[in-house]
C-alpha cells in the first residue's frame, strides 16, 4: 500500500509541477511586457511579482519532495 500511496503523491505533485510552470511562464510573459508594467497599477505589478516568487518557493519545494519519495 505504501508504493502504491508513493506512486500517487509522485503523480500528484506532477500535475502540480505542471500547473505551477505554466502559472510561471505566463507571470514571467506579463511581467516581461513593457506595455504591463508601464499602464498597470503599481500594486498589481507588485502582486504579480510576489506571485511569481511564491510559485518559485512552491516549485522548489515540489522538487524537493519529489527528489525525497525517488
Amino acid at each position: 500500500a505504501g508504493a502504491v500511496n508513493a506512486e500517487a503523491e509522485r503523480l500528484r505533485l506532477r500535475k502540480e509541477q505542471e500547473r505551477l510552470l505554466r502559472e510561471h511562464q505566463s507571470l514571467t510573459q506579463k511581467l516581461e511586457n513593457p506595455a504591463f508594467r508601464e499602464r498597470a497599477p503599481k500594486l498589481v505589478v507588485a502582486g504579480a511579482e510576489q506571485l511569481l516568487k511564491e510559485n518559485l518557493v512552491q516549485q522548489k519545494k515540489i522538487e524537493e519532495t519529489l527528489a525525497s519519495l525517488a
